[in-house]
């Protein structure tokens, strides 16, 4: 599922792009130690920046609106695999973002406000899932959990501001509760092994 998303924001993405390129007047590339070419759209305040590297290989890739960037920014790793989308309004980041290793596995995906991590941010460890955070305008706040490399919870915690606070949860990986515990201030007030 996770994956059918990925491709169809790599799709709507790639779309946009292409339009931009068909319609289009390609600015002369800049001399600088890293190039980039502008392309202007027609009748448009829209402009599609690349960046490139000193060997021609595409970095950055993505469009800016009287100066800002929106839509849909892309940065490419060195063979020229996607390592990150992240989407923009107005020089903020807002909405969907993803991370890849470069290759075709998630690292990580999320979704920003206001230039903020804002809802649950999923880790991925070699392809597994290996934590969900949740997280209200760049804090740790709700619930944490952490994944065993065969998908089975190890353990979840409530955070409250990036402080432990409320229960706490840690399981084998047979999937049986070990310890429960109560969390105050980030401090143990009850709680332990489980029988």
């Amino acid at each position: 599922m996770q994956i059918k998303h990925f491709f169809i924001f790599i799709l709507v993405s790639s779309c946009s792009l292409l339009f931009f390129y068909c319609t289009s007047d390609k600015a002369p590339r800049q001399t600088q130690s890293l190039e980039y070419d502008m392309i202007s759209v027609k009748d448009s305040d829209v402009k599609t920046l690349i960046k490139y590297d000193s060997l021609g290989q595409k970095l950055i890739e993505g469009n800016v609106i009287n100066g800002k960037k929106n839509g849909s920014w892309i940065t490419y790793a060195p063979g020229g695999g996607i390592m990150d989308i992240t989407n923009y309004i107005e020089d903020v980041k807002q909405g969907p973002y993803i991370k890849l290793n470069g290759g075709n596995n998630i690292v990580e995906q999320g979704s920003f406000k206001d230039n903020s991590l804002h809802g649950q941010v999923i880790k991925y460890l070699y392809g597994h899932l290996d934590e969900k955070i949740e997280f209200k305008d760049g804090v740790k706040d709700g619930w944490a959990r952490k994944y065993y490399m065969h998908g089975g919870l190890q353990y979840e915690m409530q955070v409250k501001g990036e402080i432990q606070q409320g229960l706490y949860r840690f399981y084998g990986e047979d999937g049986k509760l070990q310890i429960e515990e109560t969390f105050k201030d980030g401090k143990k007030i009850s709680g332990g092994m489980v029988h």
